[in-house]
């Protein structure tokens, strides 16, 4: 065999099925199989949007889809390599070179060839298809790649039509493309809860595997329910990498849950969610079900607390959070008091009236201990629109302890931080030093 290098043989494989593309194209029944799938499509048009998509109208069309698959490609190989060899020639170099596993090795290339076929290769100018080589090179060498992602989200508006965040990310309103939904019979439940969507999010990465883009949007979710007190979630992902040997345009659906507490993206704070963002990303904990600290906890129930629509429940949750961030294990005595001083204190530092505070985590706490232990709490009217109006304020409370202790964690540990507090409380020359401390934490969104 003649000495060639991989891109010069896969570029010869390219220009052969350009020239002779209905030899190429022409696929026997033992090697391909003809797949008719029901499909279903569902199209929204948008009619009003204020905080979401207010009205709009949906229709709703099945149809029968052709899928062809490969069966057994090594007969089309071996029936294609009797007049045009590259095409062999091009598996044995790769198997030769990154001494991979035939099959693997013809798995892939059949991906190769399915996707020159499907983009129509004959209407490719050459740097389009020297452009196809290289990701296929780098699919094989297993290099990163780009993911244009986008995510259907609600819990969060946009008073414009979109804000560029910053290079890479993208939030703007729905537009009636974003809302037609196509997929097989039996998955289409995966992508129907998606048309409640009151936002689009777009991101950019660059990254080598399908986990970092889930694990990216899992923190994106997580920081945009920090930076305001909001059920943020998920309906919907779409990827597409640049690649050719990974899936493309592969939704992952979600439930819909609805927004207990909904914000505005506006012109006031967009420039600061950019910050907020390039701040507290990276310490949003990993899932690890292996390694629980204290934050994971008190952020876990945070996150839960935000879509539970009974009230005394939602209380409980939502104290529960701040008992993992302002309690020691070891502790057992006065723990509402403790508890409540504690955060009272803090949170004083950002001109939150420390008295207030004590009291409201103090009754929350006694609903909390009522609640918990069973017990049935009745309120009247006017006691139940008070404490929902505590429930917010305490989930608030939450929400602004939990980016202090994120922002700390680095440099100081939980039962460390909460002796600081303590004795701050205690002594005048303490909480001075104290409070200079906390000064110098910036990004925080009250």
């Amino acid at each position: 065999m003649k000495t060639i290098n991989i891109s010069s043989a896969l570029l010869s494989l390219c220009m052969e099925i350009k020239e002779n593309y209905e030899y190429f194209n022409t696929k026997t029944n033992e090697e391909v199989r003809k797949l008719n799938m029901i499909c279903f499509r569902q199209s929204t048009e948008i009619g009003k949007y204020e905080e979401g998509i207010k009205t709009s109208s949906t229709t709703t069309e099945t149809f029968f889809k052709e899928e062809i698959i490969w069966y057994d490609f090594k007969k089309y190989v071996d029936r294609i390599s009797i007049q045009m060899p590259i095409l062999k020639e091009c598996i044995d170099l790769l198997e030769i070179e990154y001494k991979i596993d035939r099959f693997q090795v013809e798995k892939s290339v059949s991906i190769f060839i399915k996707y020159l076929f499907d983009s129509n290769i004959t209407l490719m100018d050459d740097d389009c298809v020297i452009k196809c080589i290289e990701l296929f090179v780098n699919d094989i060498k297993g290099c990163p790649f780009d993911w244009n992602c986008k995510i259907w989200i609600n819990g969060l508006w946009v008073k414009k039509s979109e804000y560029r965040i910053n290079e890479n990310l993208l939030i703007r309103r729905p537009s009636n493309s974003d809302l037609i939904f196509e997929n097989q019979y039996l998955y289409l439940n995966d992508d129907l809860e998606a048309k409640n969507c009151s936002a689009i999010i777009e991101y950019k990465l660059f990254d080598k595997y399908i986990k970092e883009v889930c694990s990216f949007k899992r923190k994106l979710c997580i920081v945009l329910q920090l930076f305001r007190t909001a059920s943020v979630n998920s309906l919907k992902l779409e990827y597409t990498p640049s690649s050719i040997l990974s899936h493309t345009n592969t939704p992952i659906g979600a439930k819909n849950i609805f927004p207990i507490y909904k914000y505005e993206l506006n012109d006031e704070n967009y420039s600061r969610l950019n910050i907020f963002l390039e701040v507290f990303l990276d310490l949003i904990p990993e899932e690890d079900l292996m390694n629980v600290s204290p934050i994971n906890i008190a952020l876990e129930r945070y996150l839960n607390a935000l879509y539970v629509c009974d009230l005394h429940n939602r209380i409980t949750i939502t104290i529960s959070a701040l008992e993992a961030l302002f309690l020691k294990g070891s502790e057992r005595m006065e723990l509402s008091h403790k508890l409540s001083q504690r955060i009272s204190f803090l949170l004083g530092l950002y001109k939150f009236p420390p008295l207030e505070v004590y009291s409201k985590i103090k009754k929350a706490y006694d609903i909390r201990s009522t609640y918990i232990h069973g017990s049935i709490i009745k309120n009247k009217e006017n006691e139940m629109k008070n404490n929902t109006n505590m429930s917010d304020e305490i989930i608030n409370y939450t929400r602004i302890c939990l980016q202090i202790f994120l922002l700390v964690s680095n440099s100081k540990k939980k039962d460390n931080f909460i002796d600081e507090i303590d004795n701050s409380i205690l002594d005048y020359n303490i909480a001075s030093e104290f409070c200079r401390f906390i000064k110098e934490i910036n990004h925080i969104e009250v």
